[in-house]
Protein backbone atom coordinates (compact mmCIF):
# COMPACT_ATOMS: atom_id res chain seq x y z
CA UNK A 1 0.00 0.00 0.00
CA UNK A 2 1.48 3.52 -0.88
CA UNK A 3 2.62 5.55 1.43
CA UNK A 4 3.23 9.69 2.62
CA UNK A 5 6.80 10.90 1.90
CA UNK A 6 5.69 14.03 3.27
CA UNK A 7 8.41 14.89 6.27
CA UNK A 8 5.74 15.67 8.79
CA UNK A 9 3.92 12.24 8.27
CA UNK A 10 6.78 9.90 7.82
CA UNK A 11 7.47 11.52 11.43
CA UNK A 12 4.37 10.48 12.77
CA UNK A 13 4.80 6.62 11.32
CA UNK A 14 8.20 6.84 12.75
CA UNK A 15 7.69 7.62 16.49
CA UNK A 16 7.14 4.10 18.03
CA UNK A 17 11.06 4.34 16.92
CA UNK A 18 11.94 7.25 19.00
CA UNK A 19 11.68 5.41 22.43
CA UNK A 20 13.48 2.03 22.32
CA UNK A 21 16.75 1.62 21.02
CA UNK A 22 19.56 4.36 20.56
CA UNK A 23 20.94 6.01 17.58
CA UNK A 24 23.97 3.45 16.74
CA UNK A 25 21.42 0.86 16.98
CA UNK A 26 18.38 2.10 15.01
CA UNK A 27 20.48 2.69 12.30
CA UNK A 28 21.92 -0.98 12.70
CA UNK A 29 18.82 -1.54 11.87
CA UNK A 30 18.04 0.34 9.23
CA UNK A 31 20.97 -0.98 7.41
CA UNK A 32 20.12 -4.50 8.11
CA UNK A 33 16.43 -4.08 6.94
CA UNK A 34 18.12 -2.12 3.80
CA UNK A 35 19.94 -4.77 2.89
CA UNK A 36 17.62 -7.42 2.88
CA UNK A 37 15.29 -5.53 0.69
CA UNK A 38 18.40 -4.87 -1.63
CA UNK A 39 18.31 -9.00 -1.94
CA UNK A 40 22.28 -8.71 -1.44
CA UNK A 41 24.92 -9.48 1.10
CA UNK A 42 23.97 -8.49 4.72
CA UNK A 43 28.02 -8.87 5.72
CA UNK A 44 28.76 -5.32 7.26
CA UNK A 45 32.26 -5.21 5.43
CA UNK A 46 30.78 -6.37 2.22
CA UNK A 47 28.30 -3.27 2.87
CA UNK A 48 30.79 -0.80 3.62
CA UNK A 49 33.30 -1.66 0.48
CA UNK A 50 30.31 -1.24 -1.75
CA UNK A 51 28.97 2.09 -0.22
CA UNK A 52 32.20 3.74 -0.30
CA UNK A 53 31.24 6.01 -2.53
CA UNK A 54 28.91 7.30 -0.43
CA UNK A 55 31.12 8.30 1.96
CA UNK A 56 31.89 11.77 0.60
CA UNK A 57 28.29 12.56 1.45
CA UNK A 58 27.70 14.00 4.85
CA UNK A 59 25.94 12.76 7.55
CA UNK A 60 22.84 15.05 6.48
CA UNK A 61 22.97 13.97 2.94
CA UNK A 62 23.37 10.32 3.83
CA UNK A 63 20.00 10.04 5.93
CA UNK A 64 18.17 12.08 3.16
CA UNK A 65 18.99 10.10 0.59
CA UNK A 66 18.61 7.00 2.40
CA UNK A 67 14.79 8.62 3.56
CA UNK A 68 14.05 9.05 -0.07
CA UNK A 69 15.24 5.36 -1.14
CA UNK A 70 12.90 3.69 1.30
CA UNK A 71 9.95 5.74 0.53
CA UNK A 72 10.47 4.52 -3.19
CA UNK A 73 10.96 0.97 -1.87
CA UNK A 74 7.73 1.59 0.41
CA UNK A 75 5.49 2.77 -2.55
CA UNK A 76 6.94 -0.11 -4.93
CA UNK A 77 9.92 2.00 -6.61
CA UNK A 78 7.40 4.53 -7.81
CA UNK A 79 8.98 7.99 -8.20
CA UNK A 80 8.97 10.13 -4.88
CA UNK A 81 7.43 13.74 -5.08
CA UNK A 82 7.65 15.73 -2.77
CA UNK A 83 4.82 18.68 -2.36
CA UNK A 84 6.96 21.88 -2.11
CA UNK A 85 9.96 22.69 -4.29
CA UNK A 86 12.59 25.15 -3.89
CA UNK A 87 15.16 27.30 -5.45
CA UNK A 88 16.83 30.66 -6.35
CA UNK A 89 14.55 31.85 -9.10
CA UNK A 90 11.84 31.21 -10.68
CA UNK A 91 11.16 28.05 -12.31
CA UNK A 92 9.16 29.54 -15.08
CA UNK A 93 10.36 28.25 -18.62
CA UNK A 94 13.07 26.00 -16.30
CA UNK A 95 11.61 23.62 -13.81
CA UNK A 96 8.85 20.73 -14.92
CA UNK A 97 6.17 20.09 -12.14
CA UNK A 98 6.00 16.93 -10.76
CA UNK A 99 1.76 17.62 -10.46
CA UNK A 100 -0.78 20.04 -10.61
CA UNK A 101 -0.65 21.84 -7.69
CA UNK A 102 2.71 21.83 -6.69
CA UNK A 103 4.00 24.79 -4.97
CA UNK A 104 7.18 26.52 -5.36
CA UNK A 105 9.38 28.78 -3.53
CA UNK A 106 12.13 31.27 -4.98
CA UNK A 107 14.22 32.39 -2.08
CA UNK A 108 16.21 34.78 -3.87
CA UNK A 109 13.44 36.94 -4.66
CA UNK A 110 10.67 35.69 -1.91
CA UNK A 111 8.37 34.65 -4.48
CA UNK A 112 5.56 32.01 -4.58
CA UNK A 113 4.12 29.84 -7.32
CA UNK A 114 1.92 27.60 -8.09
CA UNK A 115 2.15 24.86 -11.17
CA UNK A 116 -0.96 24.72 -13.35
CA UNK A 117 0.06 22.70 -15.90
CA UNK A 118 2.32 19.82 -15.77
CA UNK A 119 4.40 21.70 -17.98
CA UNK A 120 7.73 24.59 -17.47
CA UNK A 121 5.46 27.12 -18.52
CA UNK A 122 2.55 26.38 -16.09
CA UNK A 123 3.93 28.14 -13.09
CA UNK A 124 1.38 30.60 -11.97
CA UNK A 125 2.65 33.36 -9.01
CA UNK A 126 1.03 33.59 -5.87
CA UNK A 127 2.68 36.10 -4.12
CA UNK A 128 5.18 38.27 -3.04
CA UNK A 129 3.72 38.37 0.51
CA UNK A 130 3.32 35.16 1.88
CA UNK A 131 0.88 34.81 5.65
CA UNK A 132 1.29 31.41 6.82
CA UNK A 133 -2.34 29.88 8.31
CA UNK A 134 -2.60 27.49 11.05
CA UNK A 135 0.25 24.91 10.94
CA UNK A 136 -1.44 21.59 12.30
CA UNK A 137 -3.57 19.55 10.53
CA UNK A 138 -7.03 19.76 11.70
CA UNK A 139 -8.12 23.28 12.74
CA UNK A 140 -11.94 24.24 14.11
CA UNK A 141 -13.49 27.29 13.10
CA UNK A 142 -10.57 29.92 10.98
CA UNK A 143 -11.23 33.27 10.30
CA UNK A 144 -8.74 34.92 8.32
CA UNK A 145 -7.04 38.49 10.38
CA UNK A 146 -9.24 40.72 7.85
CA UNK A 147 -5.17 41.82 6.26
CA UNK A 148 -5.60 45.03 3.94
CA UNK A 149 -1.85 44.87 1.98
CA UNK A 150 -2.01 44.15 -1.77
CA UNK A 151 -0.06 41.16 -2.16
CA UNK A 152 -1.11 39.55 1.01
CA UNK A 153 -1.75 35.56 0.78
CA UNK A 154 -3.11 33.29 2.73
CA UNK A 155 -0.91 29.59 2.75
CA UNK A 156 -1.78 26.89 4.92
CA UNK A 157 0.74 24.19 4.46
CA UNK A 158 -0.46 21.49 6.88
CA UNK A 159 -4.35 21.81 7.13
CA UNK A 160 -5.83 18.79 5.95
CA UNK A 161 -9.26 19.17 7.69
CA UNK A 162 -11.45 22.06 9.19
CA UNK A 163 -13.84 21.33 11.92
CA UNK A 164 -16.12 24.42 11.73
CA UNK A 165 -15.97 26.85 9.06
CA UNK A 166 -13.37 28.81 6.91
CA UNK A 167 -14.04 32.16 6.51
CA UNK A 168 -11.85 35.36 4.53
CA UNK A 169 -14.56 37.89 3.74
CA UNK A 170 -14.16 41.07 2.03
CA UNK A 171 -10.07 41.56 2.56
CA UNK A 172 -9.04 44.32 0.31
CA UNK A 173 -5.27 42.74 0.08
CA UNK A 174 -5.64 39.49 -0.31
CA UNK A 175 -4.29 37.74 -3.65
CA UNK A 176 -4.44 34.53 -2.84
CA UNK A 177 -5.79 31.64 -1.22
CA UNK A 178 -3.89 28.04 -0.92
CA UNK A 179 -5.18 25.29 1.01
CA UNK A 180 -2.72 22.32 -0.60
CA UNK A 181 -3.43 19.32 1.30
CA UNK A 182 -6.80 20.65 2.70
CA UNK A 183 -9.31 17.39 2.55
CA UNK A 184 -12.35 18.12 3.84
CA UNK A 185 -14.41 21.58 5.63
CA UNK A 186 -17.10 20.41 7.94
CA UNK A 187 -18.83 23.68 7.54
CA UNK A 188 -18.96 26.64 5.79
CA UNK A 189 -16.15 27.59 2.85
CA UNK A 190 -16.41 31.93 2.70
CA UNK A 191 -13.66 33.54 0.95
CA UNK A 192 -15.98 36.31 -1.13
CA UNK A 193 -15.52 39.87 -1.42
CA UNK A 194 -11.81 39.62 -1.82
CA UNK A 195 -11.76 42.48 -4.38
CA UNK A 196 -8.47 41.35 -5.15
CA UNK A 197 -8.33 37.60 -5.12
CA UNK A 198 -7.35 36.25 -7.78
CA UNK A 199 -6.58 32.44 -6.79
CA UNK A 200 -8.05 29.75 -4.54
CA UNK A 201 -7.02 26.69 -4.61
CA UNK A 202 -7.99 23.84 -2.97
CA UNK A 203 -7.00 21.30 -5.49
CA UNK A 204 -7.11 17.95 -2.45
CA UNK A 205 -10.50 18.94 -0.96
CA UNK A 206 -13.07 16.10 -1.90
CA UNK A 207 -16.34 17.74 0.31
CA UNK A 208 -17.38 20.71 2.64
CA UNK A 209 -20.43 22.86 3.89
CA UNK A 210 -21.78 25.51 1.92
CA UNK A 211 -19.59 26.87 -0.40
CA UNK A 212 -19.17 30.67 -1.29
CA UNK A 213 -16.76 31.70 -3.97
CA UNK A 214 -18.59 34.68 -4.65
CA UNK A 215 -18.08 38.17 -5.41
CA UNK A 216 -14.32 37.81 -6.30
CA UNK A 217 -13.74 41.25 -8.71
CA UNK A 218 -10.26 39.81 -9.88
CA UNK A 219 -10.17 35.70 -9.22
CA UNK A 220 -9.05 33.53 -12.41
CA UNK A 221 -8.26 30.65 -11.29
CA UNK A 222 -10.14 27.97 -8.95
CA UNK A 223 -8.76 24.39 -8.41
CA UNK A 224 -11.06 22.42 -7.40
CA UNK A 225 -9.74 19.62 -8.92
CA UNK A 226 -10.59 16.56 -6.48
CA UNK A 227 -14.25 18.34 -5.08
CA UNK A 228 -17.19 15.79 -4.67
CA UNK A 229 -19.72 16.61 -2.50
CA UNK A 230 -20.83 20.07 -1.32
CA UNK A 231 -23.19 20.00 1.53
CA UNK A 232 -25.36 23.28 0.57
CA UNK A 233 -25.58 25.69 -1.92
CA UNK A 234 -22.75 26.79 -4.16
CA UNK A 235 -22.02 30.35 -5.13
CA UNK A 236 -19.92 31.64 -7.63
CA UNK A 237 -21.88 35.00 -8.49
CA UNK A 238 -20.33 38.11 -9.42
CA UNK A 239 -17.03 36.65 -10.01
CA UNK A 240 -16.57 38.92 -12.60
CA UNK A 241 -12.97 38.05 -14.29
CA UNK A 242 -13.66 34.44 -13.94
CA UNK A 243 -13.36 33.05 -17.82
CA UNK A 244 -12.93 29.14 -16.70
CA UNK A 245 -15.00 27.02 -14.33
CA UNK A 246 -13.58 22.91 -14.14
CA UNK A 247 -14.98 20.77 -11.29
CA UNK A 248 -14.13 17.57 -12.52
CA UNK A 249 -14.97 15.36 -9.48
CA UNK A 250 -18.44 17.27 -8.38
CA UNK A 251 -21.11 14.78 -8.23
CA UNK A 252 -23.48 16.16 -5.43
CA UNK A 253 -24.71 19.55 -4.08
CA UNK A 254 -27.81 19.89 -1.53
CA UNK A 255 -28.53 22.98 -2.58
CA UNK A 256 -28.46 25.58 -5.55
CA UNK A 257 -25.82 26.40 -7.89
CA UNK A 258 -25.18 30.14 -8.84
CA UNK A 259 -22.81 31.16 -10.96
CA UNK A 260 -24.84 34.70 -11.82
CA UNK A 261 -23.72 37.69 -13.21
CA UNK A 262 -19.57 36.31 -14.16
CA UNK A 263 -19.83 37.98 -17.07
CA UNK A 264 -16.46 36.57 -18.38
CA UNK A 265 -17.19 32.98 -17.80
CA UNK A 266 -17.30 30.99 -21.38
CA UNK A 267 -16.39 27.66 -20.06
CA UNK A 268 -18.09 25.55 -17.59
CA UNK A 269 -18.11 21.91 -17.00
CA UNK A 270 -19.09 19.57 -13.89
CA UNK A 271 -19.65 16.25 -16.00
CA UNK A 272 -20.52 14.26 -12.99
CA UNK A 273 -22.69 15.81 -11.66
CA UNK A 274 -26.15 14.54 -10.57
CA UNK A 275 -28.73 17.71 -9.09
CA UNK A 276 -31.12 16.91 -6.64
CA UNK A 277 -34.16 17.60 -6.67
CA UNK A 278 -35.68 21.44 -6.61
CA UNK A 279 -31.79 22.48 -7.75
CA UNK A 280 -31.90 25.77 -9.26
CA UNK A 281 -28.52 25.99 -11.92
CA UNK A 282 -28.37 29.54 -12.15
CA UNK A 283 -26.21 30.97 -15.03
CA UNK A 284 -27.57 34.64 -15.83
CA UNK A 285 -25.70 37.20 -17.39
CA UNK A 286 -22.72 34.94 -18.66
CA UNK A 287 -21.15 34.45 -21.57
CA UNK A 288 -21.62 30.73 -21.96
CA UNK A 289 -20.02 29.24 -25.54
CA UNK A 290 -22.17 26.79 -26.92
CA UNK A 291 -20.45 23.73 -25.27
CA UNK A 292 -20.43 25.30 -21.53
CA UNK A 293 -24.91 25.51 -22.66
CA UNK A 294 -24.58 21.91 -23.82
CA UNK A 295 -23.00 21.00 -20.65
CA UNK A 296 -25.50 22.97 -18.49
CA UNK A 297 -28.51 21.09 -20.36
CA UNK A 298 -27.04 17.64 -19.89
CA UNK A 299 -26.42 18.56 -15.93
CA UNK A 300 -29.98 18.84 -16.21
CA UNK A 301 -30.97 15.65 -17.70
CA UNK A 302 -28.94 13.57 -15.87
CA UNK A 303 -31.11 14.28 -12.94
CA UNK A 304 -34.28 12.75 -14.41
CA UNK A 305 -37.46 13.12 -13.70
CA UNK A 306 -38.85 14.29 -10.67
CA UNK A 307 -42.25 15.94 -11.04
CA UNK A 308 -42.84 18.78 -8.71
CA UNK A 309 -40.65 19.99 -7.92
CA UNK A 310 -38.26 20.05 -10.16
CA UNK A 311 -35.32 21.52 -11.81
CA UNK A 312 -34.65 25.28 -12.72
CA UNK A 313 -32.49 26.32 -15.52
CA UNK A 314 -31.78 29.81 -15.57
CA UNK A 315 -29.32 30.70 -18.72
CA UNK A 316 -30.69 33.70 -19.89
CA UNK A 317 -28.95 37.18 -19.82
CA UNK A 318 -25.42 38.62 -21.07
CA UNK A 319 -23.82 36.79 -23.72
CA UNK A 320 -24.77 33.13 -23.14
CA UNK A 321 -25.60 31.28 -26.38
CA UNK A 322 -28.59 29.58 -26.98
CA UNK A 323 -29.40 25.71 -26.21
CA UNK A 324 -29.69 23.35 -29.04
CA UNK A 325 -33.46 23.00 -28.76
CA UNK A 326 -33.66 20.25 -31.16
CA UNK A 327 -36.08 17.14 -31.19
CA UNK A 328 -34.09 14.58 -28.82
CA UNK A 329 -32.00 17.17 -27.29
CA UNK A 330 -30.91 17.50 -23.80
CA UNK A 331 -33.24 20.53 -23.76
CA UNK A 332 -36.07 18.98 -25.40
CA UNK A 333 -36.00 16.19 -22.86
CA UNK A 334 -35.49 18.57 -19.97
CA UNK A 335 -38.35 21.02 -21.28
CA UNK A 336 -40.85 18.92 -23.43
CA UNK A 337 -40.82 15.44 -21.33
CA UNK A 338 -39.50 16.33 -17.87
CA UNK A 339 -41.25 19.50 -17.54
CA UNK A 340 -38.79 21.91 -16.26
CA UNK A 341 -38.34 25.26 -16.54
CA UNK A 342 -35.51 26.80 -18.74
CA UNK A 343 -34.81 30.76 -18.92
CA UNK A 344 -32.75 31.13 -22.06
CA UNK A 345 -31.17 33.76 -24.98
Amino acid sequence: MPISCEPKDLMEGAKCFLCGPNEEQRQAIQTYLLAVMAGGSTDPFVLLSDAKCFLCLSREQQVAVQSYLLCQVANGNAAVTCMYREGNGTPIGVLVPDFIGQLYLDHLNGLAYMSTTLNNTGWFLISSGLVWGPNQATAGNFVTPGLTDVGTTYFFPAVTSFTGNFTCYSESGVTSITLPLLLTCIGTLTAAGNISMDLFAAPAMTNCGLLDLSDNQMLVNVMLNALNTVTGMVDFHQDYSLVTLALPALVTVTGNFTAKDCIALQNFSAPNWVPNNGTVLDFRNCNLQPPSIAAIMAIARAAGNFGVPHIDVKIEGGSNASPDMSSGSDYDWVVNIYGYTVTHN
